[in-house]
């Protein structure tokens, strides 16, 4: 009788954090499957930010190893796309440079992505501790907003979060690696990213949750905008008082405002 096995889901296997850090480092911090910028230093301080996962090129479930050769970097959100269709490897970028599939559909990589590919080849594995920091930071900030606007309390809250923040940035500190600033990852960073620079030397979890709390008022702020013109708004009408809130907003980041007048500019015709 022919051997069936290969018909059959294998176990699955996970990837290091070991080597999740080089896949996230090799492939420049950016989605193969859209090409996102996963480094989080670079993201708004708002919803909508897209966290970095690694992928397996042959799924687990069909018995691709978790090595770093069978990973590339994804968001979450393609990652989930794809679960576990093998077939899905159309990729836009390999090893964080554009593919012939990518040329092929959207002709030349605009200048600015192609000067943030080159800043983003000078990521080391070490840095992956300090995004992944970020992550759990943004989450726990979700926590916070979802629990005050909608009484969501899932099992992990804020304090999970950035209890998991300062262990990475633990990490991140006994690795040692050399600065952000000196291999120019981080040029003239702005205000928002100079607070998320002072976090590399916290020293304790009461210094981390005393140095996030500027960054989580201008997250709130920005996530009530967001919340209340995406989530919220089911009517043009209601679109259209949000959008008018959120130009009155204090604490309101750039983004956050050209996200939804750019929707409602599509919307309104």
């Amino acid at each position: 009788m022919p051997c069936c096995s290969h018909f059959v889901d294998m176990p699955r296997t996970e990837f290091t954090p070991q080597q999740r850090a080089a896949i996230y480092a090799r492939d420049r911090a950016t989605c193969c499957f859209s090409g996102a910028n996963l480094w989080l230093l670079d993201t708004p301080l708002r919803p909508g930010y897209e966290t970095d996962w690694a992928d397996h090129v042959r799924p687990s479930a069909r018995g691709g190893r978790s090595e770093v050769d069978n990973g590339v970097c994804a968001s979450h959100t393609f990652n989930g796309k794809k679960r576990q269709n093998s077939a899905d490897t159309s990729y836009l970028f390999e090893n964080g440079i554009p593919t012939l599939v990518y040329f092929n559909i959207f002709g030349p990589l605009p200048a600015i992505q192609t000067a943030r590919l080159r800043r983003l080849e000078k990521l080391v594995p070490a840095d992956w501790f300090f995004n992944r920091a970020l992550t759990s930071i943004f989450h726990g900030f979700d926590y916070r907003c979802r629990s005050e606007r909608y009484d969501e309390r899932p099992t992990r809250d804020d304090a999970y979060w950035f209890g998991a923040a300062y262990r990475k940035l633990c990490e991140f500190q006994n690795l040692a690696a050399s600065s952000l600033e000196e291999r120019k990852i981080v040029v003239n960073p702005s205000e928002i990213q100079r607070h998320w620079l002072a976090l590399r030397d916290v020293g304790s979890i009461e210094q981390l949750q005393a140095r996030l709390r500027p960054l989580y008022a201008v997250y709130r702020g920005n996530f009530r905008a967001w919340a209340k013109y995406f989530f919220d708004a089911e009517t043009p009408a209601a679109r259209k008082a949000a959008l008018i809130s959120a130009e009155k907003a204090e604490r309101l980041s750039g983004d956050t405002l050209a996200c939804i007048r750019a929707d409602q500019r599509l919307r309104v015709r």
